[in-house]
């Protein structure tokens, strides 16, 4: 045995080194010409994606909606409007997320430029302050303006009443002041709640914007040079002041909703009255709005094909002057979505190309590059062309490095596993070798230690011709032998075990039918083997008595007895002696007779399905045999005893009464 295991420790040794080998060489050269396949797949990937998306998106609808709006006058109460002088139409702008959408209906246009704006949201109308210092009701039932204004540089409204400022003053605008409703408030006037002077405000401070706030609380009003906030009262005194950093931005109107002010510059701006802070991250410029309907249109597409794909970013952008870019379309989600406007640099490697593929309309698949914002990816680049030829935007897809280090990385883990496969076969063939030299006689040994355990069912095979052959037939026929003369021998226990069991048991049956017509009026035949035909159970006074032939001898006959006895006791405690009688004479077909004994009225009913006949004695000595039917009555009165089918007897005392002398 030593022998063959140095022989097959050998085996696999040998084979195991080469292969190990090999496959290390061929891993390194596998996985080599995998990560250049990987590469150039997410480089067909890439531009395919691009091109699809842009030759999706149209082009037409993506250069009107990737100008910036450009607002030049705001106003508003429960909601904000404004004038884009982009596209020279009025917008409702969004104040949590800076978007502008077109307002519907359109305001009449201005004859002249506008400079300021006014407007009642709730009412629906909109005054406007052109360059040249005149008002115009754009939209709804125009009012009555007064003809003595000074040159004004601000309009705006609150509560009803409309006003202008010229310098430092707050002049009202109607001509009229406003008359009572039915429910008590004002209509359209000057009037202005705790002003002392509805028609003229003067103010403590010198401001460029300035607005009410929608209950008229106070004017809150920026000063842009100086880059502060104050906050007037309604009558125009000083209440406070506090800096704010515009870092230089133009502000174009004022708004105030509640304790947050707005303002129109680049981008909707929001300044929290209470703590005196500029929102800290003011949305993208342009009012681009997510809820615009051509966003609406591709950003669901955008989102699925990106998904499904496996590309970490799908999107639109467009290449703006020096090094910046703004993203317009995005189907991210979560923290790596990217609203509409939002501008990045373009790292220097990536510049002059991107720049190539929106000016002179050429695709673009770039290496892997480091950008600022989004680590190391590799990206594609492919022109949106407009209905008249032009390059409006690039639709981009990029992938970040994780992803194709990940599938490199699967790769190679494929290459291993298939190594270390090849390993695991190379170490099972050398185990078959080894194997087939010591696997007869490890059989014919294990062979031999079964059957010295009394196992058979395994013999060992007798493959071949030599003499391991011969010596495996032999034990195989010795195991046969062993196992017949043990079938036999289990086969005669198990007769004499369950022949003395049977024995048991119906002795068991027997005493048990003795036990139960022990004490009763009914004597036991003399022949103990007559108790397996007849049986009675019950009390003195009430008891059943019956007569049964079961087929057959041994067991089977003692179980009917003993089911049979069962019964009649369960059916004695539970229902009437007569009753009890019926149900088990109708339960068990195998019943001949069945007597029922009333030792109180001395009575003995009867069910029997033949004739039955019984002999009598009665007191004198003297006997009579009776023929008994099914359902008779049979009164023993005077009788000293009733012999009964199956040897029973039935022995009858005389009533107490006649007993005394």
């Amino acid at each position: 045995m030593k022998l063959t295991f140095s022989f097959q420790t050998l085996i696999m040794s040998v084979l195991a080194t080469v292969l190990t080998l090999a496959t290390a060489f061929w891993a390194l050269a596998v996985y080599d010409s995998i990560y250049r396949i990987i590469l150039g797949g997410f480089d067909q990937k890439l531009q395919a994606l691009a091109g699809g998306a842009a030759v999706l998106t149209d082009g037409d609808a993506h250069a009107d909606y990737q100008r910036p709006h450009r607002i030049s006058a705001i106003c508003g109460g429960s909601r904000i409007w404004g004038f884009d002088e982009e596209r020279d139409r009025f917008v409702e702008i969004d104040p949590a997320a800076g978007g502008a959408l077109p307002l519907e209906p359109q305001p009449s246009p201005s004859p002249r430029p506008i400079a300021e704006l006014a407007c009642a949201v709730d009412d629906g109308r909109v005054l406007a302050l052109d360059v040249d210092g005149a008002l115009h009701w754009l939209l709804g039932e125009p009012l009555a303006l007064r003809e003595d204004l000074p040159p004004l540089s601000e309009i705006f409204h609150a509560q009803g009443s409309w006003w202008g400022r010229s310098g430092n003053r707050l002049h009202a605008l109607l001509a009229e002041a406003p008359a009572e409703t039915g429910d008590g408030s004002a209509s359209e006037g000057p009037a202005v709640g705790s002003m002392e002077s509805p028609g003229l405000v003067a103010l403590g401070a010198a401001v460029d914007r300035l607005a009410f706030d929608a209950d008229m609380r106070r004017l809150v009003g920026i000063g842009i040079e100086a880059g502060e906030v104050v906050e007037l009262a309604p009558d125009g005194r000083m209440r406070r002041r506090f800096s704010i950093d515009l870092d230089g931005r133009r502000v174009q109107g004022l708004v105030v909703q509640g304790d947050q002010a707005y303002l129109a510059s680049s981008g909707l701006l929001a300044v929290d009255l209470d703590s005196g802070e500029l929102g800290a991250e003011p949305p993208p410029p342009g009012y681009f709005s997510e809820s615009h309907p051509f966003i609406e249109r591709y950003a669901p597409a955008y989102r699925h094909v990106r998904k499904v794909s496996g590309l970490t970013f799908l999107y639109t952008e467009q290449i703006l002057a020096g090094d910046q870019l703004r993203y317009i379309l995005d189907g991210s989600e979560g923290d790596d979505h990217t609203p509409p406007g939002y501008e990045d640099t373009i790292p220097e490697d990536s510049l002059q190309d991107l720049q190539a593929a929106q000016n002179q309309g050429r695709a673009y698949v770039s290496d892997i590059r480091q950008w600022e914002v989004w680590g190391l990816i590799k990206l594609a680049a492919e022109p949106i062309f407009a209905s008249d030829g032009r390059v409006v935007a690039l639709a981009g897809a990029d992938v970040d490095i994780g992803v194709i280090r990940g599938k490199t990385r699967n790769a190679l883990f494929a290459v291993l596993g298939v190594g270390v496969g090849l390993l695991l076969l190379a170490a099972w063939v050398s185990l078959r070798v080894s194997r087939s030299l010591t696997r007869p006689l490890r059989e014919i040994k294990d062979a031999a230690l079964r059957i010295a355990a009394g196992y058979f069912d395994r013999p060992p095979e007798a493959r071949g011709r030599d003499e391991i052959a011969g010596l495996a037939g032999s034990l195989a026929a010795l195991g046969t032998r062993l196992q017949g003369q043990e079938r036999q021998s289990q086969a005669y226990q198990q007769t004499l075990v369950s022949g003395r069991m049977q024995m048991a048991l119906e002795h068991a049956l027997r005493d048990e039918s003795a036990l139960a017509a022990s004490g009763l009026p009914f004597e036991p035949p003399a022949d103990a083997a007559s108790g397996l035909r007849a049986s009675a159970v019950g009390d003195p006074r009430a008891c059943l008595y019956w007569d049964a032939r079961f087929s057959g001898e041994g067991l089977e006959p003692a179980r009917d007895q003993a089911r049979v006895l069962q019964l009649a006791r369960s059916l004695l405690r539970r229902k009437p002696l007569a009753t009890a009688q019926d149900l088990l004479f109708s339960a068990e077909p195998q019943l001949t007779c069945l007597l029922a004994w009333q030792a109180e009225e001395q009575t003995l009913r009867v069910r029997c399905r033949g004739s039955l006949r019984v002999e009598r004695v009665d007191r004198d000595g003297s006997s009579a045999t009776l023929k008994l039917a099914d359902g008779m009555v049979l009164p023993l009165r005077g009788c000293t005893g009733l012999a009964l089918p199956g040897g029973w007897t039935l022995a009858l005392a005389p009533p107490v009464e006649e007993a005394l002398p």
